[in-house]
């Protein structure tokens, strides 16, 4: 089982933080979408690292939201296969140590949510038993790669995670396992 993450970014050098939180045992490729409102020339970073892909797109909208759709459109383009999850970290996050422990459990054509802890006391911030709008987060949840296929985040919306999740969850409500664990950090590296 494979993990695909998909990176917006406009904060390149948070990106040197985050890779180090990456197993790349189980992420067979980091899809990284600069956002190119902000930045004007991809940086290629990771050029020779191969599971690490880094594109640039512009297009209206906020939050990185065309950014996400336009990863997702690289994914179901070159990689789709049965075995792949899609995982949206953010830019100003990292992976949580132990969702790479659990990546194991994982079955075909799921979609797994998971607890939030916040960035500086640990505190528990949101639990991933509601996969509706303004109750989820875009790292609490990984989905098979087939169920986001056709599905894209809203452009202008601020809260455009909440309504993907919410949209592919009403499609696949018998397919939603929650697992009742901190496995996401909610912009942990923000300052």
């Amino acid at each position: 089982m494979g993990i695909v993450i998909i990176t917006p970014s406009y904060r390149p050098k948070n990106l040197q933080k985050i890779v180090k939180t990456i197993d790349f045992d189980y992420v067979c490729l980091w899809v990284i979408v600069y956002d190119q409102t902000k930045i004007k020339k991809n940086p290629q970073q990771f050029k020779e690292h191969p599971q690490i892909v880094e594109l640039i797109h512009t297009s209206p909208g906020i939050s990185g939201n065309p950014q996400r759709n336009f990863g997702l459109d690289f994914v179901e383009f070159h990689l789709l296969t049965e075995q792949t999850y899609i995982y949206f970290l953010d830019d100003d996050n990292i992976v949580h140590p132990n969702l790479f422990k659990r990546l194991s459990t994982l079955k075909v054509n799921k979609i797994y949510s998971f607890n939030q802890i916040g960035p500086q006391n640990g505190t528990k911030c949101l639990k991933g038993t509601t996969l509706q709008n303004r109750c989820i987060d875009t790292a609490m949840v990984l989905f098979d790669s087939k169920l986001c296929q056709g599905e894209r985040w809203q452009i202008e919306k601020y809260d455009a995670d909440g309504i993907f999740i919410e949209n592919i969850y009403k499609k696949n409500k018998e397919k939603h396992i929650y697992i009742d664990e901190d496995l996401s950090y909610y912009n942990k590296l923000a300052t």
